[in-house]
């Protein structure tokens, strides 16, 4: 069976090396289950997620060092 990809996408945030949670919205509707969606960073100020999850709204990033600079994420998230 195929996978069904719902969402796919590239998210481009800021680190202000202040705030260590950053979230943006899925548009899917539901909570997709962590085995139904990829976050990835792409840019160099984007590397080190301590966490990653995401609830029926939002994607959800965590650090436990506050980033600074160009935070850009490849997102897929897919219906399975």
């Amino acid at each position: 069976m195929a996978d069904n990809f719902i969402v796919t996408g590239t998210i481009t945030l800021t680190g202000d090396g202040l705030t260590s949670q950053f979230s943006w919205a899925h548009g899917l509707g539901y909570n997709p289950t962590s085995a139904g969606y990829s976050i990835d960073p792409i840019t160099p100020a984007a590397q080190g997620i301590y966490s990653k999850s995401a609830d029926a709204t939002n994607f959800y990033v965590n650090y436990d060092v506050c980033p600074v600079g160009t935070l850009t994420f490849n997102t897929i998230a897919k219906q399975l």
